[in-house]
């Protein structure tokens, strides 16, 4: 089985947070996958931090994550067959959950990661959200 990690759990993997990290555990690293755009989601989130002693760390830890990543072959390029997934996607509205309880739609970037995964047939790494049931074919493990 291949996993894609959402942006989020890439996030919620740099910070450390409980479930990602017990769920990690139960699977193979060779079965994880990261989308190239998620690395730039993630490094666009990590500039916004205000402490830059904060910052590198969270780099040098997105470092680690993306070489091991890339040494089994799980770092995903953004390609044609995605492209036109993600051209459908973006006529759905696709609406996710915040942090704050608020829901808000889902980015153009995070339909391309969306995309990308459904490209792969892949399982899609993200806590429930309420888009999932408006994408045909998505399947997703929430950690």
């Amino acid at each position: 089985m291949i996993y894609v990690l959402s942006t989020q759990s890439l996030l919620d993997l740099l910070g450390g947070k409980p479930s990602i990290m017990n769920w990690l555990s139960t699977v193979s690293m060779q079965d994880v996958e990261i989308s190239a755009v998620s690395i730039g989601q993630a490094l666009d989130t990590i500039q916004q931090k205000p402490n830059a002693a904060q910052r590198k760390n969270f780099e040098r830890q997105l470092d680690r994550i993306v070489t091991t990543v890339k040494s089994s072959d799980g770092l995903i390029s953004f390609d044609e067959g995605a492209a036109r997934i993600w051209a459908e996607l973006e006529s759905k509205t696709l609406a996710y959950r915040t942090r704050d309880g608020n829901t808000t739609e889902l980015s153009h970037a995070s339909r391309m990661v969306v995309a990308t995964a459904l490209r792969r047939g892949a399982m899609f790494v993200e806590d429930s959200q309420p888009y999932h049931a408006a994408i045909a074919g998505l399947q997703v493990v929430s950690p």
